[in-house]
């Protein structure tokens, strides 16, 4: 809509998963399949050239130039495995963006082929009305993507009856439907239900390993987020924080949405220790994923059993040609939870840093140098952008140190226990907690 440039991805999801209800009912079977690592499979040539095959008739050349020279650097600095021609990171709507963008060749040939087909980033779902119809759709959608560079995910790809399907969408939808409708009452004594039947299914979602569903979990883990800053739903605390934790390495592409709800416990120190424990293990592959951890403990308050490994993390980001985003976040973190000593030594490397965004992160790292030193440091900046002198004149007005703008959901607003009318409506903010 107007205010937004991107659909958020809940919306989009609800949204499928209605179509699939609404054809189940239509068609008797449906070829389910994801993409396997799909992110990591993107080709940067092929992404490039959807561009120039969608923008091409609307952007002059020039400016199509301007735009792919940009992207090409952009994307190929998130290589996966140092290959620079392949993968994108799986971390924000931009990715999503493109990510969609990518398989708009797919989405053309499924219309060609008259297929009844739909389509959620990676998830897939084709209708048809019997089972030799969808055996020879899916025959033909593996072919296709072979010549794309993708693979179906074997084991999430099945030929199933749609009243199986429907049966599970409802069982499903119907108990996430029963919780939000508890929680968006706003009343108290409601939304502790709603907390309760949240911890039950999030509990039923993890104790079925073999048919565990990462975007309910995911919807459970966004829930339990805001009833956490409300009061509500603490008793399921520590086993959220856990499941979180542990799926860090199987589902590194929900890493952002784990890393909010992390952010929650900035003391707690089993999870610095098992953040710790996964950045210097060998599931630490992709570069996006180990950035967000760095912000994660730049948000915690480390403990001083965990500083010396903090530390020498942050040491090993700077020293080993990480990839930039990661080595700006190790500077802050280093900057936040280093000695004096170090301090200075995070000053001594600014001229050798030619990026700027990890100059500022060095600027943003000494802000707890003695006054008189960090000024005398911040003069010696010259010839360098606007950007990095207001860097230096914000740190400079701040009245306490700030390493992070992480800013925790607001709680739900909660009506009064003894609030007895039955028109929401006439509710003044005095109302609200």
């Amino acid at each position: 809509n107007n205010n937004r440039l991107f659909i958020p991805g809940v919306e989009l999801w609800l949204e499928f998963q209605t179509k699939i209800e609404e054809n189940c009912a239509i068609y008797p079977f449906v070829v389910e399949t994801d993409l396997t690592a799909y992110y990591d499979h993107i080709n940067h040539d092929l992404l490039l050239s959807r561009v120039r095959d969608l923008f091409g008739h609307v952007v002059d050349g020039e400016t199509l130039k301007e735009i792919q020279s940009l992207l090409e650097r952009l994307i190929g600095k998130w290589g996966f495995y140092g290959l620079q021609k392949f993968g994108i990171p799986q971390i924000n709507d931009a990715s999503s963006f493109f990510a969609n963008l990518y398989l708009d060749e797919l989405d053309k040939w499924l219309i060609s082929k008259g297929l009844v087909a739909f389509r959620y980033v990676d998830d897939i779902r084709i209708f048809t009305n019997n089972e030799p119809q969808a055996r020879n759709a899916l025959a033909e959608l593996i072919v296709k993507l072979r010549d794309m560079g993708l693979y179906v995910a074997t084991g999430k790809t099945k030929i199933r009856r749609s009243s199986e399907v429907l049966s599970e969408l409802a069982d499903g939808r119907g108990q996430l439907r029963t919780i939000e409708a508890e929680i968006d009452t706003r009343e108290r004594a409601r939304m502790e239900v709603g907390g309760e039947q949240l911890r039950d299914y999030f509990y039923q979602i993890i104790g079925d390993p073999k048919n565990f569903n990462d975007r309910h979990f995911r919807f459970c883990i966004n829930r339990f987020k805001k009833l956490n800053v409300s009061g509500l739903a603490l008793d399921a605390q520590e086993v959220v924080i856990n499941e979180v934790l542990n799926r860090l390495p199987s589902m590194p592409e929900t890493t952002d949405i784990f890393v909010d709800y992390l952010s929650l416990f900035p003391d707690n120190e089993k999870i610095q220790t098992s953040v710790l424990d996964f950045l210097y293990g060998d599931f630490n592959i992709y570069p996006w994923q180990e950035m967000q951890l760095l912000e994660l403990l730049i948000r915690s308050n480390i403990t001083s059993n965990q500083k010396l490994r903090t530390n020498r993390f942050a040491n090993y980001v700077i020293n080993n040609q990480k990839h930039p985003s990661c080595k700006s976040k190790a500077y802050v973190l280093l900057g936040k939870n280093g000695t004096y000593a170090e301090r200075r030594d995070i000053r001594s490397k600014y001229l050798l840093e030619e990026r700027e965004d990890i100059r500022k992160s060095i600027i943003t790292a000494t802000q707890e140098m003695q006054a008189s030193e960090r000024n005398n440091f911040y003069r010696t900046i010259d010839n360098s952008s606007d950007n990095v002198h207001w860097t230096i004149d914000y740190i400079q007005s701040l009245p306490h140190p700030i390493y992070s703008y992480f800013r925790p959901p607001s709680p739900y607003d909660l009506i009064p226990d003894d609030y007895d009318s039955d028109d929401l409506y006439d509710l003044g903010s005095e109302y609200f907690l």
